[in-house]
Protein backbone atom coordinates (compact mmCIF):
# COMPACT_ATOMS: atom_id res chain seq x y z
CA UNK A 1 0.00 0.00 0.00
CA UNK A 2 2.84 2.34 0.83
CA UNK A 3 4.53 1.59 -2.49
CA UNK A 4 1.34 2.23 -4.41
CA UNK A 5 0.71 5.48 -2.52
CA UNK A 6 4.20 6.71 -3.23
CA UNK A 7 3.89 5.75 -6.87
CA UNK A 8 0.62 7.61 -7.23
CA UNK A 9 2.04 10.62 -5.42
CA UNK A 10 5.12 10.63 -7.60
CA UNK A 11 2.99 10.21 -10.67
CA UNK A 12 0.89 13.25 -9.70
CA UNK A 13 4.02 15.33 -9.14
CA UNK A 14 5.42 14.18 -12.47
CA UNK A 15 2.12 15.00 -14.19
CA UNK A 16 2.06 18.51 -12.72
CA UNK A 17 5.68 19.04 -13.71
CA UNK A 18 4.99 18.08 -17.31
CA UNK A 19 1.99 20.40 -17.35
CA UNK A 20 4.12 23.35 -16.14
CA UNK A 21 6.84 22.56 -18.66
CA UNK A 22 4.28 22.57 -21.48
CA UNK A 23 2.82 25.89 -20.30
CA UNK A 24 6.27 27.46 -20.05
CA UNK A 25 7.16 26.16 -23.51
CA UNK A 26 4.02 27.68 -25.03
CA UNK A 27 4.71 31.00 -23.34
CA UNK A 28 8.29 30.94 -24.59
CA UNK A 29 7.16 30.26 -28.16
CA UNK A 30 4.63 33.09 -27.97
CA UNK A 31 7.27 35.45 -26.60
CA UNK A 32 9.68 34.53 -29.39
CA UNK A 33 6.95 35.04 -31.97
CA UNK A 34 6.20 38.52 -30.67
CA UNK A 35 9.90 39.34 -30.51
CA UNK A 36 10.51 38.17 -34.07
CA UNK A 37 7.44 40.08 -35.24
CA UNK A 38 8.84 43.35 -33.94
CA UNK A 39 12.25 42.64 -35.44
CA UNK A 40 10.92 41.79 -38.89
CA UNK A 41 10.38 44.23 -41.69
CA UNK A 42 6.75 45.24 -41.72
CA UNK A 43 4.56 47.40 -43.85
CA UNK A 44 2.07 49.39 -41.86
CA UNK A 45 -0.99 50.98 -43.38
CA UNK A 46 -1.40 53.75 -40.82
CA UNK A 47 -4.88 54.78 -41.81
CA UNK A 48 -6.39 51.29 -41.94
CA UNK A 49 -4.69 50.39 -38.65
CA UNK A 50 -6.18 53.50 -37.07
CA UNK A 51 -9.71 52.85 -38.33
CA UNK A 52 -9.62 49.16 -37.43
CA UNK A 53 -8.48 49.61 -33.85
CA UNK A 54 -10.23 52.91 -33.15
CA UNK A 55 -6.94 54.32 -32.01
CA UNK A 56 -3.65 55.44 -33.37
CA UNK A 57 -1.39 53.21 -35.47
CA UNK A 58 1.43 51.46 -33.71
CA UNK A 59 4.43 52.97 -35.42
CA UNK A 60 6.66 53.11 -32.37
CA UNK A 61 9.15 50.64 -33.86
CA UNK A 62 10.15 53.33 -36.35
CA UNK A 63 11.14 55.93 -33.78
CA UNK A 64 12.94 56.59 -30.47
CA UNK A 65 16.19 54.99 -31.59
CA UNK A 66 19.36 55.80 -29.71
CA UNK A 67 21.74 55.57 -32.63
CA UNK A 68 20.83 56.36 -36.20
CA UNK A 69 23.18 57.64 -38.88
CA UNK A 70 22.47 59.27 -42.20
CA UNK A 71 23.90 57.65 -45.26
CA UNK A 72 26.23 59.66 -47.46
CA UNK A 73 24.71 61.76 -50.22
CA UNK A 74 25.85 61.04 -53.75
CA UNK A 75 25.24 64.09 -55.93
CA UNK A 76 22.04 66.05 -56.32
CA UNK A 77 20.10 64.01 -58.89
CA UNK A 78 16.72 62.67 -57.95
CA UNK A 79 15.45 59.11 -58.12
CA UNK A 80 12.63 58.97 -60.61
CA UNK A 81 10.44 56.85 -58.34
CA UNK A 82 10.08 59.46 -55.61
CA UNK A 83 11.55 62.68 -57.03
CA UNK A 84 13.63 63.20 -53.88
CA UNK A 85 16.25 60.82 -52.48
CA UNK A 86 15.67 59.37 -49.04
CA UNK A 87 18.49 59.63 -46.55
CA UNK A 88 18.97 56.08 -45.25
CA UNK A 89 20.43 55.34 -41.82
CA UNK A 90 23.27 52.83 -41.77
CA UNK A 91 22.12 51.37 -38.47
CA UNK A 92 18.70 50.73 -37.10
CA UNK A 93 17.70 49.26 -33.78
CA UNK A 94 14.05 48.16 -33.89
CA UNK A 95 13.92 47.10 -30.25
CA UNK A 96 14.23 50.48 -28.57
CA UNK A 97 11.32 50.96 -26.15
CA UNK A 98 9.14 48.49 -28.05
CA UNK A 99 8.14 46.26 -25.13
CA UNK A 100 7.46 49.19 -22.85
CA UNK A 101 5.40 51.02 -25.47
CA UNK A 102 3.48 47.89 -26.46
CA UNK A 103 2.45 47.18 -22.86
CA UNK A 104 1.35 50.76 -22.19
CA UNK A 105 -0.40 51.52 -25.49
CA UNK A 106 -3.96 50.84 -24.37
CA UNK A 107 -3.50 52.63 -21.06
CA UNK A 108 -1.88 55.67 -22.69
CA UNK A 109 -4.53 56.09 -25.39
CA UNK A 110 -7.28 55.66 -22.80
CA UNK A 111 -5.74 58.42 -20.73
CA UNK A 112 -5.66 60.69 -23.79
CA UNK A 113 -9.34 60.19 -24.53
CA UNK A 114 -11.27 63.22 -23.27
CA UNK A 115 -14.49 63.01 -21.37
CA UNK A 116 -17.30 65.52 -21.48
CA UNK A 117 -19.00 67.01 -18.47
CA UNK A 118 -22.50 68.41 -18.22
CA UNK A 119 -21.61 71.50 -16.21
CA UNK A 120 -18.81 74.05 -16.00
CA UNK A 121 -17.35 72.63 -12.81
CA UNK A 122 -13.59 73.22 -12.70
CA UNK A 123 -11.70 76.35 -11.77
CA UNK A 124 -10.01 76.45 -15.19
CA UNK A 125 -13.40 76.28 -16.93
CA UNK A 126 -14.71 79.21 -14.90
CA UNK A 127 -11.54 81.15 -15.65
CA UNK A 128 -12.04 80.65 -19.40
CA UNK A 129 -15.61 81.90 -19.27
CA UNK A 130 -14.52 84.93 -17.24
CA UNK A 131 -11.80 85.78 -19.75
CA UNK A 132 -8.80 85.50 -17.39
CA UNK A 133 -7.48 82.07 -18.32
CA UNK A 134 -3.69 81.82 -18.58
CA UNK A 135 -3.17 80.38 -22.04
CA UNK A 136 0.60 80.54 -21.79
CA UNK A 137 0.54 78.34 -18.72
CA UNK A 138 -1.81 75.81 -20.27
CA UNK A 139 -0.53 75.72 -23.83
CA UNK A 140 2.53 73.65 -23.03
CA UNK A 141 6.01 74.01 -24.47
CA UNK A 142 6.27 75.45 -27.96
CA UNK A 143 9.56 73.73 -28.82
CA UNK A 144 9.99 69.94 -28.88
CA UNK A 145 10.30 68.09 -25.60
CA UNK A 146 12.50 65.33 -27.01
CA UNK A 147 15.95 65.52 -28.53
CA UNK A 148 15.46 64.15 -32.02
CA UNK A 149 18.79 63.65 -33.70
CA UNK A 150 20.65 63.15 -36.94
CA UNK A 151 18.71 65.40 -39.31
CA UNK A 152 19.47 69.10 -39.25
CA UNK A 153 17.09 71.58 -40.83
CA UNK A 154 18.05 75.24 -41.02
CA UNK A 155 15.36 77.57 -39.67
CA UNK A 156 15.29 81.34 -39.46
CA UNK A 157 15.93 81.05 -35.73
CA UNK A 158 18.63 78.37 -35.84
CA UNK A 159 18.90 74.64 -36.43
CA UNK A 160 16.36 72.20 -35.14
CA UNK A 161 17.39 68.52 -35.25
CA UNK A 162 15.17 65.77 -36.58
CA UNK A 163 15.48 62.03 -36.64
CA UNK A 164 15.37 60.22 -39.97
CA UNK A 165 13.94 56.93 -38.85
CA UNK A 166 13.26 55.29 -42.20
CA UNK A 167 15.50 52.33 -43.15
CA UNK A 168 16.24 52.25 -46.88
CA UNK A 169 14.80 48.75 -47.30
CA UNK A 170 11.39 49.51 -45.78
CA UNK A 171 8.30 50.92 -47.42
CA UNK A 172 6.24 53.48 -45.52
CA UNK A 173 2.73 54.18 -46.78
CA UNK A 174 3.03 57.89 -45.92
CA UNK A 175 5.95 59.87 -47.35
CA UNK A 176 8.56 60.63 -44.68
CA UNK A 177 9.03 64.17 -45.91
CA UNK A 178 11.69 65.21 -43.41
CA UNK A 179 13.89 62.46 -44.84
CA UNK A 180 13.55 63.76 -48.39
CA UNK A 181 16.16 66.14 -49.72
CA UNK A 182 15.03 69.52 -50.93
CA UNK A 183 15.24 70.01 -54.70
CA UNK A 184 17.75 72.33 -56.34
CA UNK A 185 15.30 74.85 -57.74
CA UNK A 186 16.06 76.64 -60.99
CA UNK A 187 17.15 80.25 -60.55
CA UNK A 188 15.54 81.44 -63.77
CA UNK A 189 12.06 80.47 -62.54
CA UNK A 190 10.12 82.71 -60.19
CA UNK A 191 8.18 79.66 -59.04
CA UNK A 192 10.16 76.91 -57.27
CA UNK A 193 10.71 74.40 -60.11
CA UNK A 194 13.37 71.85 -61.04
CA UNK A 195 13.98 69.10 -63.58
CA UNK A 196 13.68 65.45 -62.55
CA UNK A 197 13.27 62.07 -64.18
CA UNK A 198 9.68 61.34 -65.13
CA UNK A 199 7.87 58.44 -63.46
CA UNK A 200 6.36 57.53 -66.82
CA UNK A 201 9.41 57.70 -69.10
CA UNK A 202 13.18 57.94 -69.03
CA UNK A 203 13.07 61.65 -69.85
CA UNK A 204 13.45 64.63 -67.56
CA UNK A 205 10.39 66.69 -66.83
CA UNK A 206 9.75 69.97 -65.05
CA UNK A 207 8.34 69.67 -61.53
CA UNK A 208 7.05 72.57 -59.44
CA UNK A 209 6.10 73.31 -55.85
CA UNK A 210 3.59 76.06 -55.01
CA UNK A 211 4.93 79.60 -54.88
CA UNK A 212 2.19 80.60 -52.42
CA UNK A 213 -0.09 78.79 -49.99
CA UNK A 214 -3.33 80.12 -48.50
CA UNK A 215 -3.40 78.04 -45.32
CA UNK A 216 -6.45 79.42 -43.50
CA UNK A 217 -8.99 79.71 -42.38
CA UNK A 218 -12.23 77.95 -43.31
CA UNK A 219 -15.25 80.16 -44.09
CA UNK A 220 -13.20 83.34 -44.15
CA UNK A 221 -13.26 84.11 -47.86
CA UNK A 222 -10.34 81.91 -48.94
CA UNK A 223 -12.13 80.68 -52.10
CA UNK A 224 -13.04 84.20 -53.14
CA UNK A 225 -9.54 85.47 -52.44
CA UNK A 226 -7.94 82.60 -54.37
CA UNK A 227 -10.29 83.11 -57.32
CA UNK A 228 -9.39 86.79 -57.61
CA UNK A 229 -5.72 86.04 -57.10
CA UNK A 230 -5.67 83.57 -59.99
CA UNK A 231 -7.15 86.24 -62.24
CA UNK A 232 -3.82 88.03 -62.10
CA UNK A 233 -2.11 87.24 -65.43
CA UNK A 234 1.01 85.91 -63.69
CA UNK A 235 -0.80 83.36 -61.49
CA UNK A 236 -1.60 79.82 -62.66
CA UNK A 237 -4.33 77.84 -60.83
CA UNK A 238 -3.76 74.23 -59.82
CA UNK A 239 -5.71 71.14 -60.87
CA UNK A 240 -7.19 70.40 -57.45
CA UNK A 241 -10.68 70.99 -56.07
CA UNK A 242 -12.09 74.24 -57.53
CA UNK A 243 -8.58 74.66 -59.02
CA UNK A 244 -7.66 75.72 -55.49
CA UNK A 245 -7.54 72.96 -52.87
CA UNK A 246 -5.25 69.92 -52.75
CA UNK A 247 -6.22 68.59 -49.28
CA UNK A 248 -2.70 67.16 -49.15
CA UNK A 249 -0.95 68.43 -46.03
CA UNK A 250 -3.81 67.88 -43.59
CA UNK A 251 -5.87 65.05 -45.01
CA UNK A 252 -5.04 63.15 -48.18
CA UNK A 253 -1.40 62.38 -47.41
CA UNK A 254 -2.81 60.39 -44.47
CA UNK A 255 -5.48 58.63 -46.52
CA UNK A 256 -8.44 60.64 -45.24
CA UNK A 257 -10.75 63.14 -46.86
CA UNK A 258 -12.95 65.92 -45.51
CA UNK A 259 -13.87 67.16 -42.06
CA UNK A 260 -15.21 63.74 -41.06
CA UNK A 261 -11.91 62.07 -42.13
CA UNK A 262 -13.54 59.69 -44.59
CA UNK A 263 -11.06 56.95 -45.64
CA UNK A 264 -9.60 57.46 -49.09
CA UNK A 265 -6.53 56.52 -51.07
CA UNK A 266 -3.28 57.98 -49.78
CA UNK A 267 -1.94 60.80 -51.97
CA UNK A 268 1.83 60.65 -52.36
CA UNK A 269 4.13 63.63 -52.58
CA UNK A 270 4.63 62.96 -56.29
CA UNK A 271 0.87 63.07 -56.82
CA UNK A 272 0.74 66.32 -54.87
CA UNK A 273 3.29 67.80 -57.26
CA UNK A 274 1.19 66.61 -60.22
CA UNK A 275 -1.48 69.15 -59.22
CA UNK A 276 0.76 72.09 -60.17
CA UNK A 277 0.85 72.83 -63.89
CA UNK A 278 4.56 72.98 -64.66
CA UNK A 279 3.89 72.88 -68.40
CA UNK A 280 1.88 76.10 -68.29
CA UNK A 281 4.47 77.78 -66.08
CA UNK A 282 7.09 76.94 -68.70
CA UNK A 283 5.08 78.28 -71.62
CA UNK A 284 5.70 81.98 -70.94
CA UNK A 285 9.17 83.48 -70.61
CA UNK A 286 10.93 86.80 -71.04
CA UNK A 287 14.50 87.43 -72.30
CA UNK A 288 17.21 88.56 -69.84
CA UNK A 289 19.37 90.85 -72.02
CA UNK A 290 21.39 88.06 -73.56
CA UNK A 291 21.64 86.11 -70.29
CA UNK A 292 18.99 83.53 -71.15
CA UNK A 293 15.31 83.56 -70.35
CA UNK A 294 13.25 84.07 -67.21
CA UNK A 295 9.95 82.33 -66.37
CA UNK A 296 7.81 84.71 -64.26
CA UNK A 297 4.57 82.71 -63.84
CA UNK A 298 3.72 81.27 -60.43
CA UNK A 299 1.22 78.83 -59.00
CA UNK A 300 -0.18 78.04 -55.57
CA UNK A 301 -2.97 76.43 -53.61
CA UNK A 302 -5.47 77.27 -50.89
CA UNK A 303 -6.23 74.70 -48.19
CA UNK A 304 -7.90 76.56 -45.31
CA UNK A 305 -7.89 73.54 -42.99
CA UNK A 306 -4.08 73.52 -42.89
CA UNK A 307 -4.04 76.21 -40.20
CA UNK A 308 -5.91 74.25 -37.56
CA UNK A 309 -6.43 70.53 -38.29
CA UNK A 310 -3.31 68.81 -36.91
CA UNK A 311 -5.12 65.78 -35.50
CA UNK A 312 -3.19 63.29 -37.67
CA UNK A 313 0.17 64.26 -36.15
CA UNK A 314 0.78 60.80 -34.72
CA UNK A 315 1.23 59.49 -38.27
CA UNK A 316 4.31 61.67 -38.86
CA UNK A 317 7.27 59.30 -38.30
CA UNK A 318 9.28 61.79 -36.22
CA UNK A 319 6.49 61.98 -33.63
CA UNK A 320 6.07 59.40 -30.90
CA UNK A 321 2.43 58.36 -31.08
CA UNK A 322 2.38 57.72 -27.33
CA UNK A 323 3.23 61.34 -26.55
CA UNK A 324 0.52 63.75 -25.49
CA UNK A 325 1.70 66.50 -27.86
CA UNK A 326 3.45 66.53 -31.24
CA UNK A 327 7.01 67.55 -31.92
CA UNK A 328 6.49 67.84 -35.68
CA UNK A 329 3.49 69.25 -37.53
CA UNK A 330 2.60 70.23 -41.10
CA UNK A 331 4.42 73.60 -40.86
CA UNK A 332 7.66 71.73 -40.11
CA UNK A 333 7.20 69.53 -43.17
CA UNK A 334 6.33 72.45 -45.43
CA UNK A 335 9.28 74.48 -44.12
CA UNK A 336 11.65 71.64 -45.00
CA UNK A 337 10.26 70.94 -48.48
CA UNK A 338 9.41 74.50 -49.53
CA UNK A 339 11.26 76.93 -47.22
CA UNK A 340 10.57 80.08 -49.24
CA UNK A 341 6.85 79.54 -49.84
CA UNK A 342 4.79 82.68 -49.39
CA UNK A 343 2.03 82.03 -46.86
CA UNK A 344 -1.33 83.78 -46.81
CA UNK A 345 -3.81 83.78 -43.92
CA UNK A 346 -7.21 85.45 -43.88
CA UNK A 347 -9.02 85.56 -40.52
CA UNK A 348 -12.63 86.35 -39.74
CA UNK A 349 -14.54 87.25 -36.59
CA UNK A 350 -14.23 83.85 -34.87
CA UNK A 351 -17.91 83.70 -33.86
CA UNK A 352 -19.33 84.51 -37.30
CA UNK A 353 -16.77 82.21 -38.89
CA UNK A 354 -17.79 79.36 -36.59
CA UNK A 355 -21.47 79.68 -37.48
CA UNK A 356 -20.74 79.63 -41.22
CA UNK A 357 -18.44 76.63 -40.75
CA UNK A 358 -21.14 74.88 -38.72
CA UNK A 359 -23.74 75.27 -41.46
CA UNK A 360 -21.40 74.66 -44.38
CA UNK A 361 -19.99 71.48 -42.82
CA UNK A 362 -23.48 70.12 -42.10
CA UNK A 363 -22.87 69.97 -38.37
CA UNK A 364 -26.37 71.40 -37.94
CA UNK A 365 -29.04 73.42 -39.71
CA UNK A 366 -30.52 75.99 -37.32
CA UNK A 367 -29.49 78.72 -34.91
CA UNK A 368 -31.19 76.75 -32.14
CA UNK A 369 -29.15 73.59 -32.75
CA UNK A 370 -26.04 75.74 -33.02
CA UNK A 371 -26.66 77.16 -29.54
CA UNK A 372 -26.92 73.78 -27.84
CA UNK A 373 -24.03 72.31 -29.85
CA UNK A 374 -21.83 75.26 -28.84
CA UNK A 375 -22.59 74.57 -25.17
CA UNK A 376 -21.73 70.89 -25.61
CA UNK A 377 -18.47 71.63 -27.44
CA UNK A 378 -17.30 74.21 -24.91
CA UNK A 379 -17.98 71.76 -22.11
CA UNK A 380 -16.00 69.04 -23.89
CA UNK A 381 -12.98 71.28 -24.48
CA UNK A 382 -13.08 72.67 -20.94
CA UNK A 383 -13.24 69.16 -19.53
CA UNK A 384 -10.09 68.32 -21.47
CA UNK A 385 -8.37 71.58 -20.51
CA UNK A 386 -8.90 70.81 -16.85
CA UNK A 387 -6.48 67.90 -17.27
CA UNK A 388 -4.43 68.58 -20.41
CA UNK A 389 -2.72 71.42 -22.28
CA UNK A 390 -4.36 73.37 -25.09
CA UNK A 391 -2.17 71.66 -27.70
CA UNK A 392 -2.98 68.22 -26.35
CA UNK A 393 -6.71 68.91 -26.46
CA UNK A 394 -6.96 70.63 -29.83
CA UNK A 395 -4.77 68.07 -31.57
CA UNK A 396 -6.62 65.11 -30.06
CA UNK A 397 -8.45 63.39 -32.92
CA UNK A 398 -10.96 61.70 -30.61
CA UNK A 399 -11.97 64.97 -28.97
CA UNK A 400 -12.19 66.88 -32.24
CA UNK A 401 -14.58 64.29 -33.65
CA UNK A 402 -16.71 64.46 -30.53
CA UNK A 403 -17.23 68.21 -30.89
CA UNK A 404 -20.58 69.20 -32.37
CA UNK A 405 -19.12 72.46 -33.72
CA UNK A 406 -15.61 73.03 -35.21
CA UNK A 407 -14.64 75.23 -32.28
CA UNK A 408 -10.91 74.56 -32.58
CA UNK A 409 -10.77 76.30 -35.96
CA UNK A 410 -11.72 79.61 -34.28
CA UNK A 411 -8.96 79.39 -31.66
CA UNK A 412 -6.54 81.06 -34.05
CA UNK A 413 -3.64 81.90 -31.78
CA UNK A 414 -2.96 78.30 -30.76
CA UNK A 415 -2.53 77.22 -34.37
CA UNK A 416 -0.78 80.32 -35.69
CA UNK A 417 1.95 79.83 -33.10
CA UNK A 418 2.78 76.51 -34.76
CA UNK A 419 3.44 78.29 -38.06
CA UNK A 420 5.35 81.19 -36.51
CA UNK A 421 7.50 78.67 -34.69
CA UNK A 422 9.12 77.70 -38.00
CA UNK A 423 8.34 80.53 -40.43
CA UNK A 424 9.41 84.16 -39.97
CA UNK A 425 6.61 86.66 -39.56
CA UNK A 426 7.50 88.53 -42.75
CA UNK A 427 6.85 85.37 -44.76
CA UNK A 428 3.16 85.30 -43.76
CA UNK A 429 0.64 87.77 -45.19
CA UNK A 430 -2.24 88.12 -42.70
CA UNK A 431 -5.43 90.08 -43.27
CA UNK A 432 -8.92 90.29 -41.80
CA UNK A 433 -11.90 89.08 -43.79
CA UNK A 434 -13.87 92.17 -42.75
CA UNK A 435 -11.17 94.52 -44.12
CA UNK A 436 -10.92 92.47 -47.31
CA UNK A 437 -14.66 92.78 -47.96
CA UNK A 438 -14.73 96.50 -47.13
CA UNK A 439 -11.75 97.48 -49.29
CA UNK A 440 -11.02 94.67 -51.71
CA UNK A 441 -8.90 96.75 -54.08
CA UNK A 442 -6.48 97.84 -51.37
CA UNK A 443 -6.30 94.31 -49.93
CA UNK A 444 -5.51 92.78 -53.33
CA UNK A 445 -2.95 95.45 -54.12
CA UNK A 446 -1.13 94.71 -50.86
CA UNK A 447 -1.30 90.99 -51.54
CA UNK A 448 0.06 91.37 -55.09
CA UNK A 449 2.89 93.43 -53.67
CA UNK A 450 3.62 90.78 -51.05
CA UNK A 451 3.76 88.13 -53.78
CA UNK A 452 6.02 90.38 -55.88
CA UNK A 453 3.67 90.21 -58.84
CA UNK A 454 3.75 92.77 -61.62
CA UNK A 455 1.41 95.73 -61.40
CA UNK A 456 -1.67 95.43 -63.55
CA UNK A 457 -3.66 98.23 -65.27
CA UNK A 458 -6.39 99.90 -63.25
CA UNK A 459 -9.12 98.60 -65.54
CA UNK A 460 -7.91 95.04 -65.06
CA UNK A 461 -7.78 95.51 -61.29
CA UNK A 462 -11.28 96.95 -61.37
CA UNK A 463 -12.51 93.94 -63.32
CA UNK A 464 -11.05 91.60 -60.68
CA UNK A 465 -12.57 93.62 -57.84
CA UNK A 466 -15.98 93.72 -59.57
CA UNK A 467 -16.23 89.95 -59.90
CA UNK A 468 -19.15 88.43 -57.95
CA UNK A 469 -18.48 86.73 -54.62
CA UNK A 470 -17.16 83.29 -55.46
CA UNK A 471 -19.05 81.37 -52.78
CA UNK A 472 -21.60 82.29 -50.14
CA UNK A 473 -23.14 80.04 -47.49
CA UNK A 474 -26.79 80.29 -48.50
CA UNK A 475 -27.83 78.01 -45.64
CA UNK A 476 -27.61 81.06 -43.38
CA UNK A 477 -30.70 82.48 -45.06
CA UNK A 478 -32.74 79.53 -43.80
CA UNK A 479 -30.97 78.94 -40.48
CA UNK A 480 -31.45 82.46 -39.16
CA UNK A 481 -29.12 84.73 -37.22
CA UNK A 482 -27.04 83.56 -34.24
CA UNK A 483 -28.82 83.95 -30.91
CA UNK A 484 -27.57 86.76 -28.68
CA UNK A 485 -27.07 84.23 -25.86
CA UNK A 486 -24.93 82.06 -28.14
CA UNK A 487 -22.74 85.01 -29.06
CA UNK A 488 -22.23 85.88 -25.41
CA UNK A 489 -21.20 82.35 -24.47
CA UNK A 490 -18.79 82.14 -27.42
CA UNK A 491 -17.39 85.58 -26.70
CA UNK A 492 -16.56 84.64 -23.12
CA UNK A 493 -14.85 81.46 -24.27
CA UNK A 494 -12.99 82.78 -27.33
CA UNK A 495 -12.02 86.28 -26.21
CA UNK A 496 -8.93 85.18 -24.22
CA UNK A 497 -7.65 83.58 -27.41
CA UNK A 498 -8.36 86.61 -29.58
CA UNK A 499 -6.58 88.83 -27.02
CA UNK A 500 -3.53 86.58 -27.27
CA UNK A 501 -3.78 86.74 -31.06
CA UNK A 502 -3.83 90.54 -31.01
CA UNK A 503 -0.77 90.51 -28.75
CA UNK A 504 1.02 88.02 -30.98
CA UNK A 505 0.37 90.11 -34.09
CA UNK A 506 0.76 93.44 -32.27
CA UNK A 507 -2.54 94.59 -33.75
CA UNK A 508 -5.61 95.29 -31.62
CA UNK A 509 -7.90 94.81 -34.63
CA UNK A 510 -7.55 91.06 -34.18
CA UNK A 511 -9.70 91.20 -31.06
CA UNK A 512 -12.57 92.24 -33.37
CA UNK A 513 -13.58 94.75 -30.72
CA UNK A 514 -14.44 97.19 -33.49
CA UNK A 515 -17.31 94.89 -34.49
CA UNK A 516 -20.47 94.26 -32.50
CA UNK A 517 -20.65 90.91 -30.77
Amino acid sequence: MVFIFKTEKHFKVLKDSVKYVIILSVLFVLFMHIDIRFKSKVQIDVHLQHKAEGSLSETSHLRDHDSVKNSSKNGSEFEHSAMFRKTSPETWDPESSVARERNSTVEKITQNSPSSSTQFQTLNQRKILNGDYDLEQESGPILPKRNLRHYNISYHNGNRPYNCTMPSNMRWPIDDLLCLEKPNVLQNFKNPCWYAMSRYSQQTTLRCLPYFHIFGVCKSGTSDLFNRLTNHPMVVPNTGIMQKETWYWTWKRYGISGIDHTPTQIVTFDEYLDMFDATRIQQYNVPLDGRGTYFPLVTGHGDPMDLWDHTMWRNIPQNNFLDDEPDVLAPDLIRHINPDVKLILILRNPIERLYSHYLHGNYGTTASSFHFDVIHSIEAIQSCLSKQSVRTCLYNETLMHELKVPLSASMYVVHLREWLRVFPRHQIFILRFEDYIQDMKSSLSNLFRFLQLDDIPDEQMQRIVSMPIFYKTEKKDYAGAIYRETKEVLHRFLYPYTKRLATLLNDSLYTWDDLKV
